[in-house]
């Protein structure tokens, strides 16, 4: 039975393709730009390539005609704010109506971790499926702002049975041919090569490597019991900041000094720099938002994968970073905050 592949030229989707061929499973990728796809997709024969965007309704609608599953991947990633709402919001709203006038049996959609609210958890709470959601969409990067609102679109139709639906919540994706992935855990950086741990470094990472995510997706995809459930999926015991930068110096070989920097101190800079943000009317995300978001103490879980389907992650993370990192020099991280938090500290 073939499976449609929305996002197949993005990191996860080129990922996911790999294994499909692999195990030469019938597959359909629905992509804005063929030659962005793996050169060596484009002729085999076990690929179907539908060529288009995934906010057409005509082309979405084509690509769903008689496949038994999907997994949609497709998401804004750059560009512009109507980009990520074209892309995002409006490309599943097409997808979801696509899937039921088609007849497509299981979709497997997939949204990120950064649905939940962080900002508002108490100190020490524990993320798991059932954590409260973002409440305040509007004051985040058009990423997670647009990720949030799509998944509520999803989120009606879970208990659907034609086609059955199951949500997929990954963590921060990192791995081999995706140097830049953990630009989600940076954000100060300064002259000289120092690492900054803002709070000191003791925040969990909600990392998953590459291949255990693709694992995932497949036992998802292939096991339907899992419809109307939400799973997230990050790697056991999920690493601190300060023991992911110490693991990244030991497989690059590379030591540069860690210092840590209390939240406190940078607080006022963030607050200095959303009340200038605000005079001058610019647009964007709400930067004392982003700060509260990203230097909470809280912690991460993926149990309910494991204890439901048996699902564990194959690649232990000395041996994942080592794979994504060893071959190349330290990348500039700055632990402590994301991308959400870099221009109130670049400000």
């Amino acid at each position: 039975m073939t499976i449609l592949v929305t996002g197949a030229t993005g990191f996860i989707g080129s990922h996911v393709m790999r294994r499909l061929v692999a195990e030469r499973r019938p597959a359909r990728v629905l992509c804005r730009q063929i030659e962005r796809l793996d050169a060596d997709l484009r002729g085999n024969g076990s690929v179907e390539v539908v060529v288009g965007d995934v906010s057409d309704p005509e082309v979405m609608r084509r690509a769903c005609s008689g496949v038994s599953a999907l997994l949609h991947l497709a998401a804004g990633m750059r560009g512009s704010s109507e980009d990520f709402e074209r892309s995002t919001v409006t490309g599943t709203k097409v997808m979801l109506n696509a899937t039921m006038a088609e007849g497509v049996g299981h979709v497997l959609y997939v949204s990120s971790m950064s649905v939940y609210d962080y900002a508002g958890l108490p100190p020490g709470t524990l993320i798991d499926e059932g954590a409260p959601l973002e409440r305040h969409p509007e004051a985040r990067e058009d990423y997670a702002r647009t990720k949030r609102l799509a998944e509520a679109l999803v989120l009606p139709h879970l208990g659907s049975a034609a086609p059955t639906f199951c949500i997929v919540r990954p963590g921060i994706v990192y791995g081999p041919r995706y140097k830049n992935g953990l630009e989600h855990v940076t954000s100060l950086r300064r002259a000289g090569g120092l690492f900054l741990l803002v709070g000191g470094g003791r925040r969990e990472i909600p990392l998953v490597y590459v291949e255990n995510l693709v694992d995932a997706l497949l036992l998802l995809l292939d096991d339907r019991s899992c419809a109307g459930r939400i799973y997230n999926v990050i790697d056991s015991d999920p690493p601190t900041e300060r023991d992911f930068l110490e693991t990244l110096q030991r497989v690059t070989a590379r030591r540069v000094p860690i210092v840590p920097v209390p939240s406190s101190l940078v607080r006022p800079l963030v607050q200095a720099a959303e009340w200038r943000r605000r005079f001058s009317r610019r647009g964007g995300m709400d930067l004392v938002h982003g700060f509260q978001r990203v230097t909470g103490n809280i912690r991460f879980d993926a149990g309910r994968l494991q204890r439901e389907l048996g699902w564990k992650g194959q690649h232990a993370f000395v041996d994942a970073m080592r794979a994504s990192f060893g071959s190349e020099p330290a990348p500039a991280l700055a632990l402590g905050a994301t991308r959400e938090s870099q221009a109130a500290v670049k400000a």
